[in-house]
């Protein structure tokens, strides 16, 4: 799937992001869902991909989102994807099993 293309009326992965990130704002997740929030975590073939996804968010506005997390497959391999470092829209690293955490900092706790 291309990242983005010249409008929002042909599917993009770009697309995809504008309608997690407005699902997201609306709180749709609350009222169909009933769950407090989410992440949309995406695993990808090459670290150049994960590049690419990540500048898709950061043109959304607000300098990358944290609602969005990437990884490359090839990165991830068969370990453990809580204690993998993930990308998340802003380009800081974390990890999925900080998250939520109330020893660490913010929505997304940042890797050391």
């Amino acid at each position: 799937m291309p990242v983005a293309r010249k409008g929002l009326a042909q599917t993009s992965f770009l697309r995809k992001l504008v309608c997690y990130q407005e699902t997201w704002r609306r709180g749709l997740h609350r009222s169909h869902l009933g769950i407090s929030n989410f992440r949309v975590l995406t695993v990808t073939a090459s670290r150049e991909r994960v590049e690419h996804l990540v500048e898709a968010c950061r043109s959304l506005g607000g300098g990358g989102s944290r609602l969005f997390i990437f990884a490359d497959q090839g990165a991830l391999g068969s370990g453990d994807i809580l204690s993998h470092e993930w990308m998340n829209g802003r380009r800081e690293h974390i990890r999925l099993a900080q998250i939520g955490n109330p020893q660490t900092k913010g929505p997304c706790a940042r890797v050391s």
